[in-house]
């Protein structure tokens, strides 16, 4: 295992790193124009575009068929693939079809907002074809958790649960999981926390669970830290069961394993908690990573620690004052191996330092990032991403998703800050440890595609599209939410999309 580990870790955390997979080249996002809003241009550039015959489709019509007159000349020529970009050759002795093939990530006709004075955090977990969606908003003082469904082949986002009964106002998002039944059936979990509205009252955490059309919401913990709204419980699928966690009162951790309706305490009050990610060891036991900070500005490090207690700090690259914003992990698809991002941010910097995470039946060890090749600060912040292992593909096949907000100078106006949105896919290959790969999917040259942009500032907060989740479905479906100002700037926005991983043909 050991030395399986040494040969993948350049490879899985490479796309957090230096070049594209999950991996992205730090030094590039900081410098050359952005790509284009979309992304499909240079995401079509990059594919190599592969022109095919066919026939005239039937269905609504296709803008990009309808150019130069094609679209009377052919009929319609929109062939319903979001992967193919449709036009009429009028070249030949008769009028054809032409759908050229493309690499990337394509919206695939879904593509919402939802408006709200505050929105605080959003989740999102899959499953078959559906995604679930959870988010916490705030409206004329009074916070408002929300819970959705969204089918493969949706147009809209579907309420779940409408009365969570949560014996009091939510002071955190949900986090979810998904519990696999028989027949192909799902229950879908979360764990949120409430407080009642006496001032003197405790926040507490309620196991939510939505199963067979009904939900309902049990306590499992009677104490809870909730200081930071952009910090929620988490929750993830170990095993056969459903595990939750979060930060209680005195900083320490919670796990709670819902099968055995049992809690147990991770951390020290001595080093108080911050931030949260919920991992598995390859023996599909729980573990966590937190932040600790003693007090504002003043970041005591980064920790994982396993159900033992065994307890290891992670080296960090960025060692000035500063406070820690969020932490992730982002599975592998290699029992107990994750990849793990940190953002933190003090006088005059921000930024993200990642690496892996290899978890075993007593402890973790954690390979340390390259600072030489993440150079601080790198300006990205709260990274979210997914992986998944197609089942039509051969073993060691992975492909990922990751969404990387930043906060940058403008190309074109360096003296003004510009916060953004990219979406990186890539694809790769442990089916020969020894050379594993990593290759990027479409976007620009850096594998990159902006889906949002605004412009900034320290007096605005540095407001911008931030705190993304993202979720990939068996569908070769991707869902992606994040959360950014109006253009009044007197308000958010949460945003909701899917795309199609438009992929090459197995070699």
């Amino acid at each position: 295992m050991q030395k399986l580990i040494r040969c993948l870790l350049p490879v899985l955390s490479a796309p957090l790193l230096a070049s594209c997979v999950f991996l992205l080249d730090y030094d590039a996002l900081q410098g050359g124009p952005p790509p284009a809003a979309g992304g499909a241009a240079a995401g079509d550039a990059a594919a190599g575009g592969v022109p095919t015959a066919g026939t005239a489709a039937g269905g609504a019509g296709n803008a990009e068929a309808g150019g130069a007159g094609g679209g009377a000349s052919c009929g319609d020529c929109n062939d319903k693939n979001p992967c193919t970009i449709d036009t009429c050759d009028t070249t030949g002795d008769a009028p054809t079809c032409m759908h050229e093939a493309t690499l990337g990530l394509k919206l695939d006709g879904f593509d919402t907002t939802l408006e709200a004075e505050q929105h605080v955090r959003v989740s999102l977990v899959g499953s078959g074809q559906l995604f679930y969606l959870a988010e916490l908003e705030v409206n004329a003082g009074t916070p408002k958790v929300a819970l959705y469904q969204l089918a493969s082949d949706g147009t809209a986002l579907e309420p779940l649960g409408t009365d969570l009964k949560l014996d009091g106002s939510p002071v955190s998002n949900v986090g979810l999981a998904i519990e696999q039944l028989a027949a192909g059936e799902v229950a879908l979990h979360g764990f949120v926390a409430t407080k009642l509205k006496p001032a003197t009252a405790q926040p507490r955490v309620f196991h939510v669970e939505y199963r067979g059309n009904q939900s309902t919401a049990t306590p499992v913990g009677a104490s809870y830290r909730a200081d930071n709204p952009s910090v929620f419980p988490q929750a993830l699928a170990i095993g056969g069961t459903v595990v939750g966690s979060w930060i209680q009162a005195d900083g320490t951790v919670a796990v709670h394993n819902v099968g055995a309706a049992k809690t147990d305490s991770f951390g020290d009050a001595t080093l108080p908690a911050t931030t949260l990610s919920l991992l598995s060891t390859s023996d599909n036991q729980p573990a966590v990573m937190f932040t600790a900070s003693a007090m504002a500005k003043q970041a005591l490090g980064t920790y994982v620690e396993t159900l033992g207690h065994n307890r290891v700090k992670l080296a960090e690259c960025e060692t000035r004052p500063g406070d820690y914003l969020s932490s992730s992990v982002i599975s592998t698809q290699l029992p107990g191996v994750w990849l793990a991002q940190v953002t933190r941010a003090g006088d005059g910097y921000l930024t993200t330092g990642n690496g892996t995470l290899v978890c075993g039946n007593s402890a973790c060890v954690a390979a340390e990032e390259d600072c030489a090749k993440n150079p601080s600060p790198n300006a990205l912040r709260d990274l979210a991403g997914d992986t998944v292992h197609f089942a039509k593909d051969a073993a060691g096949i992975i492909y990922s998703v990751v969404a990387l907000p930043q906060v940058a100078p403008k190309a074109d106006d360096p003296t003004t800050a510009e916060g953004k949105l990219s979406l990186a896919l890539g694809r790769i290959d442990l089916s020969n440890p020894s050379k594993a790969q990593s290759t990027k999917i479409g976007g620009d040259a850096s594998g990159l595609m902006e889906v949002a942009h605004n412009d900034t500032s320290l007096a605005l907060g540095f407001a911008g599209p931030d705190w993304p989740a993202v979720s990939i479905l068996p569908t070769e479906q991707v869902a992606v939410a994040w959360i950014q100002p109006n253009a009044a700037a007197d308000g958010t926005e949460l945003h909701v999309q899917r795309y199609k991983m438009c992929l090459a043909a197995p070699p």
